[in-house]
């Protein structure tokens, strides 16, 4: 299994005891040191690997007897990243000039900007394809559809960027873009296809798409995946976040809650019916299959603080 660098791991043991005796920890141990231990059920530990190469990891049990139960060894590589590469994971696209954070709006609607960066709405995927030998990308929101780069006659205002309820891939010309990256400062230009027309953030805190210098800084974007901290003047700000490990899974489960305080979890089958339901203040919870989940895709929704709602996917083998 491979993983791109500065992406966090997270590794998961079951631990179970036999008879009298009770797991009292669980040690999670890479290239044969120690990194952390566990004494609480579920045992899992978020790790993100300070280099790249190959990691030796394995998990080590014990029990109140003084016996240890070890787990089979499994090795991770860790990958160097093409930084210029943005179909890797979902980021946060925040304008240089300004500082402010593209926003999804809904269907025919213009994308706005806002200073904050925590909600779905400000979460975006970029999608490639090759369309007759040059390669083009959709720009995707996790709220709604792709983005549209408007021409001169758009009856809302010319050269606007809005949203639409397409999914990617579409090869449409207005809805293609193609990315240039600066390698020297880390940051992004994002043309509409190849016609030299940019994304833009306006004075007047709208969106377009126009022809403009790269020395404007409201032309200029940096991608910031939402794995990462947000820093501020004061304080750093963890986007709230739901994951589920390990997924695929073939039995149990869990759900982890970061940054999210009283959370009910639903979990819906693909036609629609709810299979499971439950509260917890907990920032993780272990679900046990016990038949409840035959073989497929499960959609996850949890409902956290001021009625957020996250959505995951779950795979049961």
């Amino acid at each position: 299994q491979s993983f791109n660098e500065g992406k966090n791991v997270q590794l998961f043991a079951t631990a179970t005891a036999d008879g009298e005796n009770e797991i009292t920890k669980v040690e999670f141990v890479v290239n044969n040191e120690v990194l952390q231990e566990d004494t609480t059920k579920p045992y899992l530990l978020d790790w993100t690997p300070s280099s790249t190469g190959t990691f030796k990891i394995k998990a080590i049990a014990y029990k109140t007897g003084g016996e240890s139960i070890t787990s089979t060894e499994v090795k991770i590589e860790v990958k160097e990243i093409d930084k210029s590469d943005l179909t890797i994971d979902t980021y946060r696209l925040q304008n240089i000039g300004s500082g402010q954070f593209l926003v999804a709006a809904g269907t025919s609607q213009a994308v706005t900007m806002n200073d904050t960066a925590e909600a779905e709405d400000k979460y975006w995927e970029f999608v490639k394809s090759d369309i007759n030998g040059t390669t083009f990308y959709n720009i995707d929101s996790k709220q709604s559809g792709i983005l549209r780069a408007t021409g001169a006659n758009f009856g809302a205002g010319a050269f606007l960027v809005v949203s639409t309820s397409k999914a990617p891939f579409a090869s449409d010309t207005d809805k293609i873009w193609t990315i240039h990256y600066n390698e020297t400062d880390d940051t992004f230009r994002f043309e509409s296809k190849d016609n030299g027309r940019f994304l833009y953030h306006e004075s007047d805190n709208t969106v377009t798409n126009i022809n403009v210098a790269e020395s404007d800084k409201r032309s200029v974007w940096k991608a910031i995946p939402t794995s990462e901290t947000l820093s501020t003047e004061n304080e750093d700000v963890t986007i709230a976040s739901v994951n589920v490990y390990p997924n695929p899974t073939k039995s149990n489960f869990v759900l982890k809650f970061n940054q999210l305080n009283k959370v009910n979890v639903e979990i819906y089958n693909l036609l629609g019916k709810l299979v499971y339901e439950k509260s917890t203040k907990e920032n993780a919870l272990e679900i046990e299959n016990n038949n409840k989940f035959s073989s497929g895709l499960y959609l996850i929704k949890v409902t956290g603080n001021r009625d957020k709602v996250y959505h995951t996917k779950l795979m049961i083998e």
